[in-house]
């Protein structure tokens, strides 16, 4: 399920996407299986979306994870 790889990417106290080496490595593993499965970016950030509002109402921390996704990811999938 793509909404469990996503929450491995982000800190669980902090919420920032591949802040700490193993979510960076996780964040790696998701880009792979996108890949893999042809998942697009859109469907990634719109997951990651739901997932951080779950997590947080500050919409200027939620803005900057999914740019900090698109930055990563846009280069391999679109």
């Amino acid at each position: 399920m793509l909404l469990n790889r996503i929450t491995r990417c982000f800190g669980e106290a902090d919420g920032v996407f591949a802040g700490h080496p193993s979510d960076e490595e996780y964040s790696w593993e998701l880009l792979g299986h996108c890949l893999k499965n042809g998942i697009s970016l859109n469907n990634v950030l719109d997951e990651a979306e739901v997932f951080l509002n779950t997590k947080t109402k500050d919409e200027a921390h939620i803005k900057k994870q999914l740019s900090k996704i698109k930055k990563k990811f846009s280069p391999w999938i679109e």
